[in-house]
């Protein structure tokens, strides 16, 4: 943020995104889940050894693009998202395999699928991403013009998913209730899912479906918010838990709202990089700053 201050440029920009969203929250994510997995679906990790050194790869992957944003440096931005794509590709494959095994109850079975499509939505976030990365280097516009792609399916189907559902297991430990409608929360995780795969496959063609999957983000996210309202509704302890979530909830209804917003920019060949810019700026800026911060907090 201080060098985008004293130097701004669409690079600085999208090496504050990637260090925030790929660097901090998604790398830690990845060390959390090999936690989370085990615990939550009574499944053990297969090949942990190896899902832990793609974990270091992608620490040092993450670095190693920011610098190369920051830089200016194309070449580095291809050769980083190439290193990055392939250690996260392997640790999704790896979950994937991991969860696709039999779980001890129906509960963990539904957790299994439920991070297993979360996470196959950072495989496909890793591989838009190694694309573009080589894409920034060669100046191809048609595969650049699947950035909005690669930044819908990271924010809200990996990011937003993941936070949404494993703070949905954080409520009856921390806050000592949990929702009174599960059916509320499958509606939102299935409308943030949905939303972002509609969205980031119409992303580069369609205006109006995209504009579609935006919407059916935004309500996913408005029905998480509202389950999470009715829990702390009848919350009578842990205040200052209880101050800290509505902001984290409040935060990501206004970021689906600016999405939603960026969503109606009409796109026009020459307004096309614009488009990105105000679409990753805008959308991420507001989630990762507020939203991510105070769910994050709840692991």
């Amino acid at each position: 943020m201080l060098l985008h201050a004293v130097r701004p440029s669409f690079g600085v920009e999208l090496a504050w995104v990637h260090a925030v969203a790929l660097g901090w929250l998604t790398l830690v994510a990845l060390a959390v889940l090999l936690h989370v997995i085990p615990r939550f679906t009574d499944l053990a990790w297969r090949a942990e050894g190896v899902a832990r050194s793609a974990v270091v790869v992608v620490a040092a992957g993450s670095l190693a693009l920011v610098a190369s944003f920051a830089a200016g440096v194309s070449n580095g931005v291809a050769a980083s998202g190439a290193v990055l794509g392939t250690a996260i590709i392997l640790y999704t494959m790896l979950a994937v395999w991991t969860l696709s095994g039999t779980a001890g109850d129906r509960r963990s079975a539904t957790i299994a699928r439920g991070l297993a499509l979360t996470v196959v939505a950072l495989a496909a976030t890793a591989i838009l991403g190694a694309a573009l990365g080589g894409a920034y280097a060669g100046g191809n516009p048609i595969v650049l013009s699947a950035a909005p792609s690669h930044a819908v399916i990271g924010i809200a189907g990996w990011l937003t998913v993941l936070t949404a559902g494993v703070s949905s297991r954080t409520f009856r430990p921390l806050l000592g209730q949990q929702s009174r409608c599960p059916r509320v929360h499958a509606l939102a995780g299935a409308g943030l899912l949905a939303g972002s795969v509609v969205a980031a496959a119409a992303a580069p063609w369609s205006a109006p479906l995209f504009r579609v999957g935006v919407v059916l983000i935004a309500d996913g996210a408005l029905a998480y918010a509202a389950d999470a309202a009715d829990i702390l509704r009848l919350l009578n302890g842990a205040r200052e838990i209880a101050a800290a979530t509505p902001a984290g909830r409040t935060a990501l209804v206004l970021s689906s709202d600016s999405g939603t917003i960026c969503s109606t920019l009409r796109e026009r060949s020459d307004g096309r990089v614009q488009k990105i810019k105000s679409t990753l700026w805008t959308h991420s800026k507001v989630w990762l700053q507020r939203g991510s911060l105070n769910e994050f907090g709840l692991l």
